[in-house]
Protein backbone atom coordinates (compact mmCIF):
# COMPACT_ATOMS: atom_id res chain seq x y z
CA UNK A 1 0.00 0.00 0.00
CA UNK A 2 1.48 3.35 -1.06
CA UNK A 3 1.47 6.56 0.96
CA UNK A 4 -1.28 8.15 -1.16
CA UNK A 5 -3.71 5.27 -0.60
CA UNK A 6 -2.97 5.24 3.14
CA UNK A 7 -3.76 8.95 3.46
CA UNK A 8 -6.99 8.48 1.48
CA UNK A 9 -8.04 5.68 3.82
CA UNK A 10 -7.44 7.95 6.80
CA UNK A 11 -9.46 10.72 5.15
CA UNK A 12 -12.30 8.29 4.40
CA UNK A 13 -12.26 7.17 8.04
CA UNK A 14 -12.98 10.67 9.35
CA UNK A 15 -16.60 11.06 8.14
CA UNK A 16 -17.27 7.38 8.89
CA UNK A 17 -16.10 7.81 12.49
CA UNK A 18 -18.01 11.06 12.99
CA UNK A 19 -21.28 9.75 11.56
CA UNK A 20 -21.00 6.37 13.30
CA UNK A 21 -20.36 8.13 16.61
CA UNK A 22 -23.78 9.76 16.23
CA UNK A 23 -25.59 6.46 15.67
CA UNK A 24 -23.52 3.77 17.36
CA UNK A 25 -23.27 3.23 21.10
CA UNK A 26 -20.25 1.17 22.12
CA UNK A 27 -22.16 -0.09 25.14
CA UNK A 28 -24.88 -1.51 22.94
CA UNK A 29 -25.16 -5.26 23.41
CA UNK A 30 -25.36 -5.66 19.62
CA UNK A 31 -22.19 -3.65 18.99
CA UNK A 32 -20.34 -6.58 17.37
CA UNK A 33 -23.26 -7.25 15.03
CA UNK A 34 -23.39 -3.58 14.09
CA UNK A 35 -19.67 -3.66 13.38
CA UNK A 36 -20.12 -6.62 11.03
CA UNK A 37 -22.93 -4.76 9.24
CA UNK A 38 -20.59 -1.80 8.73
CA UNK A 39 -17.89 -4.11 7.36
CA UNK A 40 -20.47 -5.77 5.12
CA UNK A 41 -21.38 -2.36 3.77
CA UNK A 42 -17.76 -1.75 2.80
CA UNK A 43 -17.99 -4.72 0.42
CA UNK A 44 -20.86 -3.28 -1.63
CA UNK A 45 -18.39 -1.59 -3.98
CA UNK A 46 -17.07 -4.94 -5.19
CA UNK A 47 -20.07 -5.92 -7.36
CA UNK A 48 -19.39 -2.83 -9.49
CA UNK A 49 -15.76 -3.89 -9.84
CA UNK A 50 -17.05 -7.39 -10.60
CA UNK A 51 -19.12 -6.07 -13.50
CA UNK A 52 -15.99 -4.50 -14.92
CA UNK A 53 -14.02 -7.73 -14.55
CA UNK A 54 -16.80 -9.79 -16.13
CA UNK A 55 -16.95 -7.43 -19.07
CA UNK A 56 -13.21 -7.57 -19.63
CA UNK A 57 -13.22 -11.39 -19.56
CA UNK A 58 -16.21 -11.60 -21.89
CA UNK A 59 -14.89 -9.31 -24.62
CA UNK A 60 -11.26 -10.27 -24.14
CA UNK A 61 -10.03 -6.83 -23.13
CA UNK A 62 -7.14 -6.44 -20.75
CA UNK A 63 -8.54 -3.16 -19.45
CA UNK A 64 -11.36 -3.05 -16.93
CA UNK A 65 -12.81 -0.02 -18.65
CA UNK A 66 -16.13 -1.06 -20.16
CA UNK A 67 -17.52 2.45 -20.44
CA UNK A 68 -15.78 3.38 -23.68
CA UNK A 69 -17.93 1.30 -26.06
CA UNK A 70 -21.14 2.51 -24.42
CA UNK A 71 -20.03 6.13 -24.58
CA UNK A 72 -19.65 5.76 -28.32
CA UNK A 73 -23.33 4.96 -28.81
CA UNK A 74 -24.84 7.16 -26.09
CA UNK A 75 -24.76 10.90 -25.54
CA UNK A 76 -22.65 11.94 -22.53
CA UNK A 77 -25.62 12.81 -20.33
CA UNK A 78 -27.58 9.70 -21.36
CA UNK A 79 -24.53 7.59 -20.57
CA UNK A 80 -24.39 9.04 -17.05
CA UNK A 81 -28.10 8.33 -16.57
CA UNK A 82 -27.67 4.68 -17.58
CA UNK A 83 -24.45 4.04 -15.66
CA UNK A 84 -25.13 5.82 -12.40
CA UNK A 85 -28.76 4.75 -12.21
CA UNK A 86 -27.59 1.17 -12.50
CA UNK A 87 -24.86 1.71 -9.92
CA UNK A 88 -27.24 3.37 -7.43
CA UNK A 89 -29.86 0.63 -7.80
CA UNK A 90 -27.25 -2.09 -7.32
CA UNK A 91 -25.79 -0.44 -4.23
CA UNK A 92 -29.16 -0.05 -2.52
CA UNK A 93 -30.14 -3.63 -3.29
CA UNK A 94 -26.94 -4.98 -1.73
CA UNK A 95 -27.32 -2.80 1.38
CA UNK A 96 -30.91 -3.99 1.64
CA UNK A 97 -29.77 -7.62 1.49
CA UNK A 98 -27.26 -6.98 4.29
CA UNK A 99 -30.06 -5.71 6.55
CA UNK A 100 -32.44 -8.50 5.52
CA UNK A 101 -29.93 -11.29 6.13
CA UNK A 102 -28.94 -9.80 9.49
CA UNK A 103 -32.59 -9.55 10.53
CA UNK A 104 -33.33 -13.09 9.40
CA UNK A 105 -30.44 -14.52 11.43
CA UNK A 106 -31.01 -12.23 14.44
CA UNK A 107 -34.72 -11.24 14.50
CA UNK A 108 -34.36 -9.94 18.04
CA UNK A 109 -32.07 -7.08 16.91
CA UNK A 110 -34.78 -5.06 15.15
CA UNK A 111 -37.40 -4.47 17.82
CA UNK A 112 -38.07 -0.80 17.02
CA UNK A 113 -37.88 1.48 13.99
CA UNK A 114 -34.76 3.01 15.53
CA UNK A 115 -33.06 -0.41 15.44
CA UNK A 116 -33.96 -0.85 11.78
CA UNK A 117 -32.63 2.61 10.95
CA UNK A 118 -29.39 1.84 12.77
CA UNK A 119 -28.79 -1.25 10.64
CA UNK A 120 -29.50 0.56 7.38
CA UNK A 121 -27.37 3.56 8.30
CA UNK A 122 -24.39 1.42 9.33
CA UNK A 123 -24.54 -0.49 6.03
CA UNK A 124 -24.58 2.87 4.24
CA UNK A 125 -21.61 4.12 6.24
CA UNK A 126 -19.64 1.04 5.27
CA UNK A 127 -20.35 1.63 1.61
CA UNK A 128 -19.59 5.36 1.81
CA UNK A 129 -16.27 4.56 3.49
CA UNK A 130 -15.13 2.28 0.65
CA UNK A 131 -16.47 4.60 -2.04
CA UNK A 132 -14.68 7.59 -0.54
CA UNK A 133 -11.34 5.76 -0.63
CA UNK A 134 -11.77 5.04 -4.35
CA UNK A 135 -12.83 8.61 -5.16
CA UNK A 136 -10.13 10.23 -3.03
CA UNK A 137 -7.35 8.16 -4.65
CA UNK A 138 -8.71 8.94 -8.12
CA UNK A 139 -9.06 12.69 -7.47
CA UNK A 140 -5.60 12.95 -5.89
CA UNK A 141 -4.04 11.14 -8.86
CA UNK A 142 -5.70 13.46 -11.36
CA UNK A 143 -5.67 16.84 -9.59
CA UNK A 144 -3.14 16.54 -6.80
CA UNK A 145 -3.71 16.82 -3.08
CA UNK A 146 -4.88 20.44 -3.31
CA UNK A 147 -7.65 19.34 -5.65
CA UNK A 148 -8.86 16.89 -3.03
CA UNK A 149 -9.89 19.47 -0.40
CA UNK A 150 -13.19 20.54 -1.98
CA UNK A 151 -14.36 17.00 -2.89
CA UNK A 152 -13.38 15.78 0.58
CA UNK A 153 -15.60 18.39 2.27
CA UNK A 154 -18.50 17.87 -0.15
CA UNK A 155 -18.43 14.07 0.02
CA UNK A 156 -17.96 14.00 3.81
CA UNK A 157 -21.02 16.17 4.33
CA UNK A 158 -23.46 15.82 1.44
CA UNK A 159 -22.56 12.51 -0.21
CA UNK A 160 -22.23 10.53 3.02
CA UNK A 161 -25.39 12.17 4.36
CA UNK A 162 -27.23 11.21 1.15
CA UNK A 163 -26.17 7.56 1.55
CA UNK A 164 -27.40 7.58 5.14
CA UNK A 165 -30.76 8.96 4.02
CA UNK A 166 -31.15 6.45 1.16
CA UNK A 167 -30.59 3.59 3.56
CA UNK A 168 -32.58 5.32 6.30
CA UNK A 169 -35.64 5.44 4.04
CA UNK A 170 -35.56 1.77 3.08
CA UNK A 171 -34.73 0.82 6.69
CA UNK A 172 -37.76 2.78 7.93
CA UNK A 173 -40.13 0.90 5.65
CA UNK A 174 -38.38 -2.37 6.42
CA UNK A 175 -38.93 -1.67 10.11
CA UNK A 176 -42.61 -0.93 9.48
CA UNK A 177 -42.94 -4.25 7.65
CA UNK A 178 -41.98 -6.11 10.83
CA UNK A 179 -45.18 -4.82 12.42
CA UNK A 180 -47.40 -6.34 9.71
CA UNK A 181 -49.41 -8.31 12.27
CA UNK A 182 -50.15 -5.23 14.35
CA UNK A 183 -51.20 -3.02 11.42
CA UNK A 184 -53.41 -5.72 9.91
CA UNK A 185 -55.00 -6.30 13.34
CA UNK A 186 -55.60 -2.55 13.45
CA UNK A 187 -57.52 -2.84 10.17
CA UNK A 188 -59.41 -5.84 11.52
CA UNK A 189 -60.61 -4.01 14.62
CA UNK A 190 -61.69 -1.11 12.41
CA UNK A 191 -64.10 -3.55 10.82
CA UNK A 192 -62.14 -4.39 7.69
CA UNK A 193 -62.20 -7.95 6.38
CA UNK A 194 -58.68 -9.38 6.55
CA UNK A 195 -57.12 -12.77 5.85
CA UNK A 196 -53.79 -14.39 6.65
CA UNK A 197 -52.60 -13.43 3.16
CA UNK A 198 -52.97 -9.75 4.05
CA UNK A 199 -50.18 -10.06 6.61
CA UNK A 200 -47.74 -11.22 3.93
CA UNK A 201 -48.99 -8.62 1.45
CA UNK A 202 -48.43 -5.86 3.99
CA UNK A 203 -44.88 -6.96 4.70
CA UNK A 204 -43.96 -7.27 1.01
CA UNK A 205 -45.60 -3.94 0.20
CA UNK A 206 -43.50 -1.97 2.68
CA UNK A 207 -40.27 -3.83 1.98
CA UNK A 208 -40.60 -3.20 -1.75
CA UNK A 209 -41.77 0.38 -1.25
CA UNK A 210 -38.71 1.27 0.82
CA UNK A 211 -36.34 -0.50 -1.55
CA UNK A 212 -37.91 1.17 -4.62
CA UNK A 213 -37.76 4.66 -3.09
CA UNK A 214 -34.12 4.29 -2.03
CA UNK A 215 -33.14 2.98 -5.46
CA UNK A 216 -34.88 5.77 -7.38
CA UNK A 217 -33.55 8.52 -5.10
CA UNK A 218 -30.03 7.10 -5.28
CA UNK A 219 -30.20 6.86 -9.07
CA UNK A 220 -31.34 10.50 -9.33
CA UNK A 221 -28.61 11.62 -6.93
CA UNK A 222 -25.85 9.78 -8.81
CA UNK A 223 -27.08 11.04 -12.17
CA UNK A 224 -27.35 14.69 -11.17
CA UNK A 225 -23.96 14.57 -9.46
CA UNK A 226 -22.30 13.30 -12.63
CA UNK A 227 -23.88 15.14 -15.56
CA UNK A 228 -22.55 18.49 -16.72
CA UNK A 229 -24.85 21.52 -16.52
CA UNK A 230 -24.19 25.27 -16.90
CA UNK A 231 -22.97 27.07 -13.76
CA UNK A 232 -22.95 23.77 -11.86
CA UNK A 233 -26.72 23.91 -11.42
CA UNK A 234 -26.68 20.14 -10.97
CA UNK A 235 -24.68 20.53 -7.73
CA UNK A 236 -27.32 22.92 -6.40
CA UNK A 237 -29.97 20.37 -7.33
CA UNK A 238 -28.05 17.67 -5.45
CA UNK A 239 -27.86 19.82 -2.32
CA UNK A 240 -31.59 20.57 -2.55
CA UNK A 241 -32.33 16.88 -3.03
CA UNK A 242 -30.37 15.95 0.09
CA UNK A 243 -32.24 18.62 2.07
CA UNK A 244 -35.61 17.43 0.74
CA UNK A 245 -34.81 13.78 1.49
CA UNK A 246 -33.70 14.70 4.99
CA UNK A 247 -37.03 16.46 5.61
CA UNK A 248 -38.91 13.48 4.19
CA UNK A 249 -37.08 11.09 6.50
CA UNK A 250 -37.77 13.40 9.43
CA UNK A 251 -41.46 13.39 8.45
CA UNK A 252 -41.48 9.59 8.48
CA UNK A 253 -39.75 9.45 11.85
CA UNK A 254 -42.14 12.01 13.33
CA UNK A 255 -45.10 9.73 12.70
CA UNK A 256 -46.35 8.72 16.13
CA UNK A 257 -46.53 5.06 15.13
CA UNK A 258 -42.76 5.04 15.34
CA UNK A 259 -42.76 4.05 19.02
CA UNK A 260 -43.94 0.49 18.39
CA UNK A 261 -41.96 -2.41 19.83
CA UNK A 262 -41.62 -5.70 18.00
CA UNK A 263 -42.50 -8.69 20.18
CA UNK A 264 -41.04 -12.06 19.17
CA UNK A 265 -43.61 -13.96 21.22
CA UNK A 266 -47.15 -14.58 20.04
CA UNK A 267 -48.83 -13.15 23.15
CA UNK A 268 -48.70 -9.76 24.76
CA UNK A 269 -47.92 -9.29 28.46
CA UNK A 270 -51.45 -8.27 29.43
CA UNK A 271 -53.26 -8.36 32.77
CA UNK A 272 -56.59 -8.55 30.90
CA UNK A 273 -58.22 -11.66 29.52
CA UNK A 274 -58.16 -12.06 25.75
CA UNK A 275 -61.96 -11.97 25.58
CA UNK A 276 -62.25 -8.69 27.51
CA UNK A 277 -59.48 -7.07 25.48
CA UNK A 278 -61.13 -8.03 22.19
CA UNK A 279 -64.41 -6.49 23.33
CA UNK A 280 -62.64 -3.23 24.19
CA UNK A 281 -60.73 -3.22 20.88
CA UNK A 282 -63.98 -3.67 18.99
CA UNK A 283 -65.36 -0.60 20.75
CA UNK A 284 -62.15 1.34 20.05
CA UNK A 285 -62.42 0.47 16.36
CA UNK A 286 -66.02 1.66 16.28
CA UNK A 287 -65.16 4.97 17.94
CA UNK A 288 -62.21 5.45 15.60
CA UNK A 289 -64.45 5.01 12.55
CA UNK A 290 -66.87 7.51 14.09
CA UNK A 291 -63.95 9.96 14.46
CA UNK A 292 -64.27 10.07 18.26
CA UNK A 293 -60.51 10.46 18.49
CA UNK A 294 -60.39 11.95 22.01
CA UNK A 295 -62.41 9.04 23.35
CA UNK A 296 -60.14 6.57 21.55
CA UNK A 297 -57.03 8.19 23.04
CA UNK A 298 -58.51 8.09 26.52
CA UNK A 299 -59.45 4.42 26.45
CA UNK A 300 -56.16 3.47 24.78
CA UNK A 301 -54.18 5.18 27.51
CA UNK A 302 -56.05 3.11 30.09
CA UNK A 303 -55.60 -0.07 28.07
CA UNK A 304 -51.85 0.45 27.85
CA UNK A 305 -51.62 0.52 31.63
CA UNK A 306 -52.98 -3.03 31.61
CA UNK A 307 -51.27 -4.13 28.40
CA UNK A 308 -48.17 -1.96 27.78
CA UNK A 309 -46.85 -4.12 24.92
CA UNK A 310 -49.98 -4.03 22.77
CA UNK A 311 -48.96 -2.38 19.51
CA UNK A 312 -52.50 -2.42 18.10
CA UNK A 313 -53.63 -0.19 20.96
CA UNK A 314 -50.63 2.08 20.34
CA UNK A 315 -51.54 2.35 16.66
CA UNK A 316 -55.12 3.34 17.49
CA UNK A 317 -53.93 5.94 19.99
CA UNK A 318 -51.18 7.39 17.82
CA UNK A 319 -53.26 7.54 14.65
CA UNK A 320 -56.00 9.27 16.63
CA UNK A 321 -53.47 11.85 17.79
CA UNK A 322 -52.34 12.36 14.19
CA UNK A 323 -55.97 12.85 13.09
CA UNK A 324 -56.59 15.38 15.87
CA UNK A 325 -53.51 17.35 14.81
CA UNK A 326 -54.79 17.42 11.23
CA UNK A 327 -58.16 18.74 12.41
CA UNK A 328 -56.45 21.44 14.49
CA UNK A 329 -54.35 22.54 11.50
CA UNK A 330 -57.40 23.00 9.29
Amino acid sequence: MDFKTLICIVLACLPAIIWSYVFLNRRDKNFKTYLWIFLGGTLTVFPILGYQLLYSKTVGQTSYDFVGPLREVLSPNMWYVVLYSFVGITEEFIKFMIVKITDKKNPEIITTLADSLKLGILAALGFAFSENIIYFVRIWSRHGFDGLVGPFIFRSIFTVCAHLIFSGIFAYYYGISKFARDFIDFEKWKGEKVTIVDYYKFRRKYVYKGLFLSMILHAIFNTMLSIKMPNNINILFVILQVAAMFMFLQYLLNQKTGNLTFILGEKYNSTMSVENEEVVLELVGQWYNEKKYKEVIGICERLLKRDPDNNVVKIFMNKSKDELEKLEDQ
